[in-house]
């Protein structure tokens, strides 16, 4: 009797080694299958690979690194996304788009033009976010013109989009004036003002518009993914 209860343990022992090797086999099969996806730039396909796979450290970077190149691949497929935010019968034409490099680079543009009684003023702040990195590089540009002056103010500087919360004027790091006119008043009634100084509500539209494009993107990047630690995704 001793004896067929040895054999029977041995045999639950090999059914069982048998059982976890196979497992392990195919575990290592669907991390390979998923990782070659990744590889080709399946990004969607290999998601859902990874996310059937036992969570760990290096499972859960290869999600996150998913769902952002899968939103990379979702804009630049698109030719880029172009939002307009003209209202009616408003004399301000007013858009922000959304770029994706194949570095990972992201670049955010606002650009407003208005024609208020025979002057032209043109708007444009930028946000460009290199991969991989929380300082991202601001550009703001404000002209303003008609028949008789011009004038300019650029500006420039670096953004821890890390720090970044919803209502922050940017401060520069650099801001300039060039006026070229025939005429003073032009630039005493507008390059007087520092306009760029101003900038909350663009960046927030900018900012509030990738997010709310990331969300509809359906590729499971989140803000936070891209660098921003202040940003609640739900907002979107």
């Amino acid at each position: 009797m001793g004896h067929e209860k040895k054999k029977i343990a041995i045999g639950v022992v090999v059914d069982i080694s048998f059982s976890f090797g196979m497992a392990v086999c195919a575990k290592s099969s669907a991390l390979n299958e998923a990782d070659e996806l990744y590889m080709a730039g399946s990004y969607r396909e290999a998601l859902d690979i990874y996310c059937t796979l036992e969570k760990n450290d290096e499972i859960e970077s290869r999600i996150n690194d998913c769902q952002f190149w899968g939103f990379i691949e979702y804009v630049r497929t698109s030719g880029g996304i172009e939002i307009n935010h003209t209202e009616d019968g408003s004399n301000t034409l007013a858009t922000v788009s959304i770029e994706a490099r194949e570095s990972g680079e992201i670049i955010l543009t606002y650009e407003d033009v208005h024609t208020p009684m025979g002057v032209v003023e043109t708007t444009k702040y930028t946000l460009s976010i290199p991969y991989g990195s929380k300082e991202a590089v601001v550009t703001g540009r404000y002209e303003v013109s008609n028949q008789a002056a011009k004038a300019v103010q650029t500006a420039e500087g670096i953004l821890d989009i890390g720090l970044y919360s919803y209502g922050d004027d940017i401060e520069w790091d650099e801001c300039t004036d060039d006026a070229k006119a025939s005429s003073g008043l032009l630039n005493e009634t507008y390059l007087g003002l520092n306009v760029l100084l101003f900038n909350a509500g663009y960046y927030d539209l900018m900012i509030s518009d990738l997010q709310h494009k990331m969300f509809l993107s359906k590729t499971g990047c989140t803000m936070q993914l891209i660098g921003f630690e202040n940003i609640d995704q739900e907002a979107a």
